[in-house]
This record gives C-alpha cells, structure tokens and sequence, in this order.
C-alpha cells in the first residue's frame, strides 16, 4: 500500500467512527428510558417476613429502616495514621586500637582507628570521619583514650586489649 492509501483508509475509519459516535449521542440523547417506580405504600403489602420475594423483580432489597442506618453512618470520620518508625542508624564500627600521645604538645596527639572497611588510619583532634551512622569528629585525644563525637553524642574510647 502506498502512503496515499493507507491515508485514505485512516480517513474512512475517522469518518465510520464520528458517525457511530454522533448516532451514539442522539440515542442516548432521545430515547426515553422509562423507569416505573411504585409508591412505598404498594410495597409494604408485597414484602414478607424474610424479604425473598417482593414482586417487583428487585430480589433482597433492604428496607427503609436499614438505609436509613447506612445514611446514618459518618464516613468523614478522621482516619489516624500510625506512629512513624524510628530507624536507628548502625552502630559506630570504627574501633580505637590505639593513641600516640604527647603530653607536651596534645594537639599533636594522634589515634589510630580500624574503620568498618579493615583500613587503619590516625587522626589528630579536630580532624573527622565517615561511617554508615554519622560523621565522627575527634574531640581530643589522651593516653589510651580518645573523646569523640557520634550522631550529637559525646563519647569515650578506650584502647581495648585484642
């Protein structure tokens, strides 16, 4: 088929289809729809006392009573969420596993801790590091001991025996 064909027969099909949606729209537009509703009055002698056959074709209907208790119910009601979940971070894994101290010049006190990846690194008062939890700032550090802080927490470390 040629580009001028298939054209052709995407017109015809746009035609087919406003034409079957303009007669859609007239149909629905003017033709009656005739619904009989019979008076509440009319029914009341049909219903039994388990309500299977009412006679007018409707089957179990409920009564006016048990709508009434639907209508009666408050739907905008305020819904409650629940309590948000606290995550707590991991854990810090770095470990102390010692300190270089110089009692005449403590800004040049250094620690040495074993990070989560197995790396050992020193850092001096003031430097920081990374770990999964938090950032970890070196406050001071002393003679087998290390102050810290860890997720706004003072902390203090102390040389463990391996």
């Amino acid at each position: 088929m040629t580009h001028k064909q298939i054209q052709h027969w995407l017109m015809r099909g746009a035609f087919a289809f406003a034409l079957l949606g303009f007669s859609m729209f007239a149909w629905v537009t003017f033709v009656p729809i005739n619904v009989q509703v019979q008076d509440a009055k009319d029914t009341n002698h049909l219903q039994t006392g388990d309500g299977s056959a009412t006679g007018n074709g409707q089957g179990n209907a409920p009564s006016l009573q048990q709508l009434q208790v639907f209508a009666s119910i408050d739907l905008r009601r305020p819904l409650k969420d629940p309590p948000p979940v606290q995550v707590t971070p991991p854990p810090m894994q770095a470990r102390l596993l010692g300190t270089v101290y110089e009692p005449s010049n403590p800004d040049q006190s250094q620690a040495l801790f074993r990070m989560a990846d197995g790396v050992q690194r020193f850092f001096k008062a003031g430097q920081t590091f990374t770990e999964p939890g938090g950032v970890v700032v070196v406050k001071r550090v002393g003679d087998q001991i290390a102050w810290i802080e860890y997720r706004d927490e003072q902390r203090e470390l102390t040389v463990s025996s391996p």
